[in-house]
């Protein structure tokens, strides 16, 4: 057993078989490792392409999609007219089908999670657009319902100017018929003191309304409606200017004329200024309005006294023609400066009732508008209007109704406003929540691939330090092969070499050293040992058997030819080719050593 051990691994095609199976083992494990390696990482980064990555890129595009989502609902809220409206929905609804498209790309238990906020999103993108409408709705129609006020008051306001020339008309003809009696109280009653009246009534009258187009205008958002209330406090300013200008000429109230220059220049200023709204700016406006009220009343009274005192001093015969002349064209012109006044009220209150900023203000300026109403009702009912006239006011009284008049449909309009922000705010939280999930998604999506990441990496420096263990164990079976190589063939078949010499050169000398040595080392040994004791016995059995020399020598000659040859083999194995072969048949005692 030990010596077929000794054979079989002393052996040098072993030998080289082992190196070779022992470095294609190396590699072989290396290639395997590698594979494995490969294999793994392309399942994973598989997994990270097909899934990780498509889920954070379509959680990116839904969060992106919620801001452009939000600037359309903010289009929305902003537009000034019913088609910007319409274009930022239209905007919303392209971006929404892009969300849609993009949840959709995502895993269902993902889409589980989107779809309800979509379409509590639209749901809620929907009631604003409606909210909007119904808000532009109200406003078109409070505007032209104002714009029909304004026209009406037009109408009523030259009407009465119409009434109030027809008066001084009639006192004018009144004044002829007495003029040789009481010329020059007649000329100082017609042509100074009334006229002064009807205008100290109108000032009175265009002073309140400065007043509250100016209140109004200081709280007024709308554009539009802040345009029609500048226009109609611009030609009240300039009416206001002639009337002053005519009572300066008159010169019946130089006392009081001041103080009503003053107040015109005060809303001149605030006219300049786009009547905005500052401290003290409502106090410094009632402050003015009751100033010129105190002395327009006071000019009127004094005026008035005036009257009575110059309708006393006038003869008995024309008593009665001024006292007509009192109680019919200057009622009559102070009738119309009040209905003048009253309507002025009515459509003060209505502005502010257009610019109420909330219910709260809506009621109070409702109430205003209901107690200027029955003020005007009251008066028209109490004093003489024509037909026309009387037509006209019902008119506008209808614009004070609750149900129908100007603060229900400002009221309609803050409503659709509340509801138009609500929807927009619940929008906005449905956005806030679609970018939370769709944030945390792409967080938990990030984790995923940084997980596949670390384990790709992990098994990679797993992977490595293998293939670091394979290349030591490559080097070293580099490093440890040529050592062996000398050791096991290249040294004992050199030692063979020598001692195959030395047998050549007649040398007899004993052959030790190669018990040690197994395989074909171990053959070629024992060959030499048989060769050498061959030709020891030869030569101590030369001169007994000289006749056989003839056969000795050719045996000789065999074992020569062997040897050479063997020799050859040896040296070509030596010098490393490994494949050389003896092909030439030896004797059939050395066969198998040729063979082995």
């Amino acid at each position: 057993m030990l010596k077929f051990v000794s054979t079989v691994f002393g052996s040098i095609a072993l030998k080289f078989a082992s190196a070779l199976v022992l470095m294609g083992a190396m590699t072989a494990a290396a290639i395997v490792i590698s594979t494995m390696v490969f294999d793994s990482l392309s399942a994973q980064i598989d997994k990270l392409v097909s899934d990780d990555l498509p889920g954070i890129r379509d959680s990116v595009t839904v969060i992106e999609h919620t801001g452009d989502i939000r600037d359309s609902l903010s289009e929305m809220l902003m537009a000034r007219n019913i088609e910007g409206v319409e274009t930022g929905f239209k905007d919303f609804g392209g971006e929404s089908k892009d969300m849609l498209a993009a949840v959709n790309a995502l895993s269902p238990e993902d889409r589980k999670a989107f779809l309800p906020m979509l379409v509590a999103l639209a749901d809620k993108a929907q009631q604003m657009r409606k909210a909007l409408e119904r808000r532009f709705a109200s406003q078109t129609l409070m505007q032209n319902q104002l714009s029909e006020f304004g026209a009406q008051v037009g109408e009523i306001q030259e009407a009465l100017s119409t009434m109030t020339e027809d008066a001084v008309y009639d006192m004018n003809l009144a004044g002829d018929q007495t003029i040789e009696s009481v010329s020059d109280t007649l000329d100082t009653l017609v042509h100074s003191d009334f006229n002064s009246t009807a205008l100290i009534l109108q000032a009175r009258a265009e002073i309140n309304l400065l007043s509250g187009v100016a209140l109004a205008l200081a709280r007024q958002e709308d554009p539009a409606l802040a345009a029609i209330l500048r226009d109609l406090a611009t030609a009240s300013l300039r009416k206001l200017e002639g009337l002053l200008s005519d009572l300066d000429a008159a010169g019946t109230i130089p006392d009081y004329l001041p103080i009503l220059t003053e107040t015109r220049a005060a809303f001149a200023s605030s006219a300049n200024a786009g009547f905005r709204a500052r401290a003290g700016y409502t106090e410094e406006v009632m402050r003015l309005r009751d100033a010129s009220n105190i002395a327009l009343s006071s000019a009127i009274d004094d005026l008035t006294f005036k009257l009575m005192i110059g309708a006393e001093d006038t003869a008995v015969f024309n008593r009665e023609a001024i006292h007509r002349l009192l109680s019919n064209e200057v009622q009559q012109i102070r009738d119309a400066s009040d209905v003048d006044l009253a309507v002025k009220t009515l459509i003060a209150s209505a502005y502010l009732g257009a610019t109420a900023k909330d219910s709260a203000e809506a009621d109070a300026a409702q109430d205003q508008i209901l107690a200027a109403r029955d003020a005007l009702t009251d008066l028209a009912g109490r004093v003489y209007l024509n037909s026309g006239l009387q037509t006209m006011i019902d008119g506008i009284v209808a614009f004070a109704d609750p149900e129908t008049g100007v603060v229900a449909n400002r009221r309609a309009w803050l409503a659709a406003q509340r509801e138009a922000e609500d929807a927009s705010r619940d929008a906005y939280d449905r956005l806030r929540d679609i970018a939370s999930v769709a944030s945390k998604q792409g967080t938990t999506a990030i984790a995923a691939v940084g997980d596949i990441g670390a384990a790709i990496l992990a098994e990679a420096g797993d992977a490595k330090d293998r293939l670091k263990l394979v290349t030591v164990g490559s080097v070293a079976i580099f490093i440890a092969a040529p050592i062996l190589t000398w050791l096991l063939i290249i040294w004992p078949m050199a030692r063979l070499v020598r001692v195959t010499g030395r047998l050549a050169r007649g040398e007899l000398a004993e052959v030790k050293g190669f018990g040690i040595f197994g395989g074909e080392i171990a053959g070629m040994a024992a060959s030499l040992l048989v060769f050498r004791e061959g030709l020891a016995e030869r030569e101590r059995m030369q001169q007994a058997e000289r006749a056989a020399e003839q056969e000795r020598q050719a045996r000789a000659a065999e074992q020569q030819a062997v040897v050479s040859k063997l020799a050859s083999a040896l040296q070509a194995l030596s010098g490393g080719d490994l494949t050389s072969r003896i092909d030439e048949r030896f004797a059939e005692d050395y066969e198998r050593l040729r063979s082995d």
